[in-house]
């Protein structure tokens, strides 16, 4: 597997951002012009996050409630799926979670995919809703091409779920042996869990931004209450600890608010999976 990159529109949030890290970020995408525009721009930021009073966390019973009974017949058929059956198998469970109140542990958000999974969500369907943070499994088209030279399969997209799931081997026809691999990309399920004293998205950062900018902020996710960060299994980049765990972590809505985030332009990578045939000698013995 591999990744190559394209440029997307994307927002970051600096104010919780390392300066070395947020600095790189901030001049690769000449979101600020000059290096002191940089520095202005990066200064205000983490001078905004630490004007904050410190943050009041919220129960989780004050944010996350059960779903109502016009969502139990949706739930039932998402629950027939293998994907999402295994997932409450590890302890999820389908809840109604207040998203202005669920802390970011992910510095940057794309905006291009953010509009395209929410722009046709119905405010007020709770069952659209719950249809994009919580998806059945769909068809899904992946961009592949064959490679006569390299004898090779190439697989590739913008999103990071796309990955080899099985293996295979076997008699296709009478003396013909076949073998190969199984690519899927699985359905991304809007998470959150319950740490300590707050709630973090684990799951579905650019559907969040593009709920809330949309004015939608109750959704249904799943939810589980973790004892460790290690049980969080968080996958893409995460900031510092010290910035979401700390008295003024940055909130899902924070994307949204230009004091303490900027709008950019970034390399977004692409997941690439290769299959390739390869034939060569080797000494015997």
């Amino acid at each position: 597997m591999s990744t190559s990159a394209q440029l997307w529109d994307a927002r970051a949030l600096i104010g919780w951002m390392t300066r070395d890290a947020a600095r790189g970020l901030l001049r690769a995408s000449a979101a600020c012009g000059s290096d002191g525009g940089v520095v202005d721009r990066l200064r205000a930021a983490h001078e905004a996050v630490d004007a904050r009073p410190p943050w009041l966390p919220t129960p989780a019973d004050a944010a996350v409630d059960r779903i109502p009974a016009q969502l139990a017949p949706y739930v039932e058929e998402l629950m027939a799926h293998p994907g999402a059956a295994a997932i409450a198998a590890e302890g999820w469970t389908v809840r109604l979670v207040d998203l202005r109140r669920v802390v970011a542990l992910q510095p940057l958000i794309f905006l291009a995919a953010a509009d395209a999974r929410t722009a046709a969500t119905d405010p007020d369907d709770l069952e659209a809703i719950a249809r994009v943070s919580l998806p059945l499994p769909a068809p899904v088209e992946v961009p592949v091409r064959f490679d006569q030279d390299r004898r090779a399969w190439i697989l590739s997209s913008p999103n990071p779920n796309l990955r080899v799931t099985q293996s295979f081997g076997g008699e296709v026809e009478p003396g013909v042996i076949g073998f190969g691999f199984a690519v899927e990309i699985p359905p991304s399920m809007m998470q959150v869990v319950a740490f300590r004293d707050r709630l973090l998205l684990r799951d579905g950062y650019h559907r969040a931004y593009g709920f809330l900018q949309r004015g939608i902020a109750t959704v249904p996710i799943f939810f589980r209450r973790v004892a460790t960060f290690e049980e969080i299994a968080f996958a893409s980049e995460a900031l510092d600890r010290r910035a979401f765990l700390g008295d003024r972590p940055p909130l899902l809505a924070d994307y949204l608010a230009d004091d303490v985030s900027v709008a950019l332009t970034v390399a977004r990578q692409a997941k690439t999976v290769t299959i390739q045939a390869v034939e060569a000698f080797a000494t015997m013995g």
